[in-house]
């Protein structure tokens, strides 16, 4: 009987043994216990190696060159619209100047004074100038300051010819008096066609 317990007494410490190796984890009472196994951690021989670095892309050749012809358009626009903006202010002023009253009084004197015409030809007509497309008229015309200065070109049936015409008002109120008022022909001739008395305006 002793040795029966002896046998018992065995199994149960092996069991008891088995049971405090393993340790299962278990829902008791509504309480988790977790398992207290050992885990093996997995162990590296060496260090984990970096991966492939890559090189910049180095810049290409010709983005110096596409600066400078982004630059050289810039300066291109600039000057084209300052070309642009001057040559409108210079059709703008010669429109002003041809459409005064003080250019208008002498043209239709030039086409209604015979001795011109006998000279240049009938009829006579203002050529247009050359990019324009109407006639240019040099000079400056300034009512308020009393001057008025003048030129520009006709043409007749026979020749043409330039015209220059000068008027001055010595006081305000006072009419301009015409100081020069003639027309030098292609060939050299000078007509001359000062009016007497002065010139309303």
């Amino acid at each position: 009987m002793l040795s029966s317990y002896g046998r018992f007494r065995e199994s149960s410490m092996a069991l008891s043994r088995y049971i405090n190796t393993k340790r299962p984890v278990c829902i008791q009472f509504g309480v988790r216990q977790e398992s207290t196994t050992p885990v093996e951690r997995t162990r590296f021989s060496s260090p984990a190696r970096p991966g492939p670095i890559h090189p910049r892309p180095l810049p290409k050749t010709d983005l110096p060159e596409s600066k400078r012809y982004g630059r050289l358009g810039i300066f291109a626009a600039a000057v084209l619209g300052f070309t642009g903006w001057g040559a409108f202010l210079l059709y703008a002023t010669n429109m002003e100047r041809l459409s005064s009253s003080v250019t208008v009084h002498v043209i239709r004197t030039l086409k209604n004074n015979p001795e011109l015409q006998a000279h240049l030809g009938h009829p006579i007509k203002l050529p247009p100038a050359v990019g324009f497309g109407d006639p240019w008229i040099s000079g400056s015309i300034n009512i308020p300051a009393g001057h008025v200065d003048l030129s520009f070109r006709v043409q007749g049936s026979k020749m043409g010819g330039t015209v220059y015409f000068t008027s001055i008002r010595k006081e305000k109120g006072l009419p301009f008096t015409i100081l020069r008022f003639k027309v030098i022909a292609d060939n050299g001739e000078t007509i001359s066609l000062v009016e007497k008395g002065s010139l309303e305006l």
